[in-house]
């Protein structure tokens, strides 16, 4: 067997070190992969500014619901938007018919306005009551 040569030695040698760059790369992208995995399992999972309950809530920044995804006493989806003191301004409903309303309250609780489509499509403007 004989000695390997300088010029073979170099050669063998930069090719190990870029094999130890590309391994080195490899490695540092799987690490960070699993870590991105692991933040969004988390956050997608656990986040309890997001989820709360059955319903989806959107809390302040003092954690009190201004706004309510979810299920309402009929089965059927609605939104409710909160002013500042926790009432009900704004909501989005469907009836058990499948149309839907759009109710606008003043602070009081008092619908001022409201919209919503007929079981036959056609369109239903509710003017409130007068302040």
């Amino acid at each position: 067997m004989t000695e390997p040569t300088i010029g073979e030695m170099t050669e063998r040698l930069r090719r190990l070190e870029r094999q130890g760059r590309a391994f080195r790369l490899a490695v540092v992208i799987a690490i960070l992969g699993l870590i991105g995995q692991t933040a969004y399992d988390h956050f997608r999972l656990h986040d309890a500014r997001t989820i709360a309950a059955e319903n989806f809530a959107v809390r302040n920044a003092r954690g009190e619901v201004v706004a309510l995804l979810g299920v309402g006493p009929n089965g059927q989806p609605s939104l409710a938007l909160s002013d500042a003191s926790g009432r009900v301004r704004a909501a989005i409903n469907l009836a058990p018919s499948g149309t839907p309303s759009i109710m606008l309250a003043d602070a009081d609780k008092t619908v001022r306005a409201g919209i919503a489509l007929r079981d036959d499509g056609s369109p239903l403007v509710m003017p409130g009551k007068a302040p």
